[in-house]
């Protein structure tokens, strides 16, 4: 539904938006505590550990780009 009235056509999951949400913070420099907190993360390991892909999400879009 939300991704509807977003005017997304693909199905996406809330998942979905917690990780993008996560990343857009990461990139923000929002503090690793703040992210953790607002997960429910009972651990900043745990939450490091959901966020390691980020990186990897990033240079594949960067390639992406470069590549076309």
């Amino acid at each position: 539904m939300l991704a509807k009235d977003a005017g997304i056509e693909k199905r996406i999951s809330s998942h979905v938006a917690r990780h993008s949400w996560a990343q857009q913070a990461k990139l923000l420099n929002v503090n690793i505590a703040i992210i953790q907190q607002a997960f429910g993360h009972s651990s900043a390991a745990t939450t490091e550990n959901y966020m390691e892909d980020f990186d990897d999400n990033i240079i594949d879009d960067a390639n992406q780009k470069i590549v076309g």
